[in-house]
C-alpha cells in the first residue's frame, strides 16, 4: 500500500464492524491509482488521477474469496455507537476444475488495460485472475481464473509471490523449501533454487534496484541474498538476523533500506552495501538472456522427455509384438507335436 494513500474518513470513522470474508484475510492492496473499479466488477481507467489518491482495494481471504472495497460508499447500517457493517462493492470466488481455489497471496500484473491479479494458491498453485471476465455465447460460463500453473502443486500454501519490478512478464514464488522463477508464457517455472535444509522459508522479495538479486529470509533467523548473475546454483550471502526467524520482509520504495520484521516482534532496517544495489553493467540485458536461456532448457528437456517417452513405447510395443512371436511359433509347435502323436 502507498504510504501517502488518503482516504475521507477520520481515525474514529475507520473503526467499522466489517461483513467481509468467511475465513482470514490473507492480503490486502491497494487497486492500482489509475483504475476506477464500478459494481459488478466493470472497470475504467482514469489519466488524470492525482497521485497517491487511492479510494478502491481487493482483499484475499483463505478460502479464495476477492472483495472489492471503496471507501466512498458509505456504511449502510449502524449497529452501535460508531459502529457500522460495511459491505465490498464487489465479491468473486476463484474456482478451478477441481473446486473452489483456497488464497495464499496476490499482486497486481502491469496489463496496460486490465487490472488482472497474479496469486498464489493454498495447494502450491499459481493462477492469473480477471474479474472483469464475462460471459458470451460461445462461454456461458464465466470464468474469472484465466490461467493455472499447477507444476508445483504441493498441497501446501505459497509462502510468498512477486512480480519482477524490471519483468512484466517474470514471477517469483516461495514455497517452504525452495523458491521458484516463471514466465508468463511457459507452463512449468524456469529455474528452481536448490532445496533448503535445516530450515524452512518464510518470506521474499526481488530486490527494487537490481533485477538479479534475490532476497530470502528463512525460519532459522538467517537471510540468504541470491544474485543470479554471478552464481545461480547457491546465494552469494548468508546473513545471520535473528535467532527468533525472520517472519517479513519489505523494501522501502526504490532504495537500499530493507525493512526486515522477526517472530519476537522487532523490526529492523538494513541499509544495503554497494555491491546489492549498484547495477552490473546492462543488467537487465543479462537477465533476459538467463531467463530466455531457461526457457530454451526447459523446452529442451521437455522434447527430450517426449522422444525418450516414445522410444520406450515403442520399444515395449516391439517387446510385445515379439512376445505375441513366440507365443504363436510355441502354439504352432504345440499343434505339430499333437499332429505326430496322433499320427503315431
Amino acid at each position: 500500500m502507498d504510504p501517502n494513500a488518503t482516504a475521507p474518513y477520520t481515525p474514529g470513522e475507520v473503526k467499522k464492524m466489517v461483513s467481509s470474508h468467511r475465513a482470514a484475510i490473507i492480503a490486502i492492496k491497494w487497486i492500482p491509482n489509475k483504475y476506477e473499479v464500478e459494481k459488478r466488477g466493470l472497470h475504467h481507467t482514469v489519466p488524470n488521477k492525482t497521485p497517491g489518491e487511492y479510494y478502491q482495494f481487493v482483499s484475499l481471504g483463505e478460502d479464495g474469496q476477492i472483495l472489492i472495497w471503496d471507501l466512498r460508499f458509505p456504511p449502510e447500517k449502524e449497529v452501535g455507537q460508531g459502529e457500522y457493517i460495511w459491505k465490498a462493492m464487489f465479491g468473486v470466488q476463484a474456482f478451478k476444475p477441481e473446486g473452489p481455489i483456497g488464497g495464499a497471496g496476490f499482486v497486481f500484473t502491469r496489463h496496460p488495460e486490465i487490472p488482472e491479479m497474479l496469486c498464489a494458491s493454498d495447494d502450491g498453485d499459481v493462477y492469473t485472475f480477471d474479474w472483469t471476465q464475462r460471459a458470451t455465447e460461445d462461454t456461458p460460463k464465466i470464468e474469472f481464473v484465466t490461467k493455472i500453473w499447477n507444476a508445483e502443486r504441493s498441497y501446501r500454501p505459497i509462502v510468498g509471490i512477486e512480480l519482477s519490478p524490471f519483468f512484466d512478464d517474470i514471477i517469483l514464488s516461495f514455497h517452504d523449501y525452495y523458491f521458484c522463477l516463471w514466465r508468463m508464457d511457459t507452463d512449468v517455472p524456469i529455474f528452481y533454487s536448490p532445496i533448503l535444509e535445516h530450515a524452512s522459508i518464510s518470506c521474499g522479495c526481488f530486490s527494487p534496484v537490481r533485477p538479479g538479486v534475490i532476497f530470502v529470509g528463512r525460519t532459522d533467523g538467517h537471510l540468504d541474498i541470491w544474485d543470479l548473475t554471478d552464481q545461480s546454483h547457491t546465494y552469494i550471502m548468508h546473513h545471520f538476523v535473528i535467532s527468533a526467524g525472520i517472519a517479513s520482509m519489505k523494501f522501502q520504495a526504490n532504495s537500499h533500506l530493507l525493512n526486515i520484521g522477526d517472530n519476537e516482534g522487532a523490526l529492523r532496517v538494513y541499509s544495503l552495501p554497494q555491491n546489492l544495489t549498484k547495477k552490473v553493467g546492462d543488467e537487465e540485458a543479462s537477465m533476459r538472456f538467463f531467463f530466455d536461456r531457461e526457457v530454451r532448457r526447459v523446452d529442451y528437456f521437455r522434447n527430450r522427455f517426449e522422444i525418450r517417452k516414445d522410444d520406450a513405447s515403442k520399444k515395449r510395443e516391439e517387446r510385445d509384438d515379439d512376445e505375441d512371436e513366440k507365443k504363436d511359433d510355441q502354439k504352432n509347435d504345440e499343434i505339430e507335436f499333437a499332429k505326430l502323436e496322433e499320427a503315431y
